[in-house]
């Protein structure tokens, strides 16, 4: 094992990037890896090419996966960081300030990975799964087509939907023509901190959390995004046809 962070350290030195090496390749839908025995912060690194359709990427912890701590985070093609997942129902833009209740996420289900969703077109990723952990564990690392909700971009509505924030940076927008009736954004995930805002005639008339409600009026331009600018996703699972086995991330916009 120790061989093998030494060949990193070589392969850092030969592309200049520092902490950030090339490593084993995972091809979308392809073989999984599984790793050596890791021990406490030590990682693996793999390259990934997230080509026209959008990519879950998951990492599970093989030996007592129940006190599993893996931290998965990607870069970007030029090494710089661009999401990192620590909990197995959400992930975060890198640097984002997270509240206690985040960062100690209560269990969900310890057969379910450590994951993150990359979008379409995002190009070559940069892999880097650590162990944190204080007992070794292998990890099993694949990279599969998201299926299901990909989110909304003005969508035309009538009545009540759904959806679900699964990318970072998502904004969901949506054009009500249906008649007069009252809005409430509704999120049970407790994982993110979901917004609706209302825009009529180009201004902004309402910005409300879960629970608020709201007059809409036909015409009315709604859109849902996170309040982290973005910066916390979630996942699927059932509802919007994703398979995700969480639901962290769906959203219900009711209109009654």
């Amino acid at each position: 094992m120790r061989l093998v962070f030494i060949f990193f350290i070589l392969l850092l030195a030969a592309c200049g990037s520092p902490g950030i090496p090339t490593g084993s390749v995972i091809r979308v839908d392809g073989a999984e890896v599984i790793t050596p025995a890791l021990g406490e912060n030590e990682a693996a690194f793999f390259n990934l090419e997230v080509g026209g359709a959008a990519v879950r990427l998951d990492a599970f912890a093989l030996d007592n996966p129940k006190a599993a701590q893996l931290e998965v985070t990607v870069f970007d093609s030029n090494r710089l960081p661009y999401a990192r997942s620590v909990s197995r129902s959400w992930f975060v833009a890198p640097g984002l300030a997270l509240s206690p209740a985040q960062r100690n996420p209560k269990l969900i289900d310890p057969n379910l990975p450590f994951s993150l969703n990359l979008p379409a077109n995002f190009g070559k990723a940069y892999v880097r799964v650590r162990n944190r952990l204080n007992e070794p564990t292998r990890v099993r690392v694949r990279a599969v087509v998201r299926a299901g909700y990909k989110g909304s971009s003005g969508l035309e509505i009538v009545g009540s939907t759904q959806g679900a924030l699964l990318f970072l940076g998502q904004l969901d927008s949506y054009v009500y023509r249906g008649k007069k009736a009252r809005l409430t954004l509704s999120y049970p995930g407790g994982s993110l901190r979901p917004l609706v805002e209302v825009v009529r005639g180009g201004s902004r008339v309402f910005r409300g959390e879960p629970g608020v409600s709201f007059d809409l009026e036909p015409g009315d331009q709604i859109f849902v995004r996170e309040q982290s600018n973005g910066g916390l996703a979630g996942f699927c699972d059932q509802a919007l046809g994703c398979t995700d086995g969480v639901n962290s991330g769906i959203y219900t916009l009711w209109i009654e």
